[in-house]
């Protein structure tokens, strides 16, 4: 395996991370709502969270969670650059300097 691939397989697996947060959340919106939680008489309610913060969030982290396992947010495509037509790296990415240092490789 390339290190390119193990990167974007812990990437995917953050998204699932991500996605098991945001249904972590909805759900917890849920039992807020039907007052099915220790939610409703524990400090949270006290200080004044409502479910509405928790269905936004998990909604959002449901989204960024798919994006980020899916790969449309390009973590590995930030972390590893393509090649450019003359077969070199662009000289602002971290791969082309390891290869200016010797001792690197």
């Amino acid at each position: 395996m390339q290190p390119k691939d193990i990167f974007r397989i812990i990437v995917a697996s953050l998204g699932l991370y991500i996605i098991y947060s945001g249904i972590h959340d909805l759900t917890t919106s849920v039992l807020y709502t039907l007052n099915l939680d220790e939610f409703t008489s524990g400090p949270l309610s006290q200080q004044g969270v409502y479910p509405r913060f928790f269905a936004a969030r998990g909604a959002i982290e449901l989204v960024i969670g798919f994006l980020t396992t899916n790969g449309f947010i390009p973590f590995t495509s930030l972390a590893f650059p393509e090649n450019t037509d003359d077969g070199e790296v662009d000289a602002q990415s971290p791969a082309s300097r390891d290869t200016e240092n010797p001792h690197l490789n």
